[in-house]
């Protein structure tokens, strides 16, 4: 038992952090070995600790597929370190109107569908153009524009980054717009009697005059 009680000690002391006081050995006048943090005599004597090993742990990047970017961490610094990840667009269209659809909307509401491939960036937008201009940057797939005169008008859209640079355009698509004209609505609400549609009076043809009656004197 004695023979044991020296190394439990001893593997006990060595498990104590590398933070703890300095550790000192004494043999008794039994034999028996006792380690204390202070000098209890003269036969006490100083024990050297073996410096005990340290866990670092692994931080894994952090990468983020819908902003772009990748955050790694370094560990000398504890800071986070950006690297812009390029994102290359495969397709980019219109679904909706379909090209050269013809549609009535009273109101003039057209309200455009957008695909690209792969999805869109969280710091990229659509800009959509209509009949040569542009008419509004967007990060949703559906803008609504409203008001949109009767006719034929053409769409295209683009993919566009932070800096407004042009990553992708579609193809141009082409749409017909019908929608009752407000003029002529009102036109036909205010139309006088004897006017026709668009309120303008329709003359009449003179009326003969009546037959002479018979003079029976």
């Amino acid at each position: 038992m004695k023979a044991l009680l020296p190394t439990f000690l001893l593997a006990v002391v060595c498990a104590t952090p590398a933070y703890s006081a300095e550790i000192y050995k004494t043999v008794d006048k039994d034999g028996n070995v006792v380690f204390t943090d202070v000098p209890t005599g003269d036969r006490s004597e100083s024990v050297e600790l073996q410096k005990t090993s340290e866990y670092t742990p692994v931080v894994q990047d952090q990468t983020s597929s819908a902003s772009g970017l990748k955050r790694r961490r370094s560990l000398d610094d504890d800071e986070y370190e950006e690297e812009t990840v390029e994102i290359t667009y495969s397709s980019l269209s219109i679904t909706s109107p379909e090209d050269d659809a013809y549609f009535r909307n009273n109101a003039g509401n057209v309200t455009v569908a957008i695909q690209s491939s792969p999805e869109l960036a969280s710091t990229h937008q659509y800009e959509l153009w209509m009949d040569g201009k542009k008419v509004k940057r967007s990060a949703q797939s559906a803008i609504t524009l409203p008001n949109i005169d009767r006719g034929t008008h053409t769409l295209a859209v683009r993919i566009v980054g932070e800096q407004g640079e042009v990553l992708m355009e579609s193809d141009p698509s082409t749409f017909h717009l019908g929608r009752v004209s407000a003029i002529a609505s009102k036109n036909a609400r205010q139309a006088p009697s004897g006017a026709n549609s668009s309120g303008t009076p329709v003359r009449r043809a003179p009326t003969a005059p009546p037959a002479p009656r018979p003079n029976n004197n």
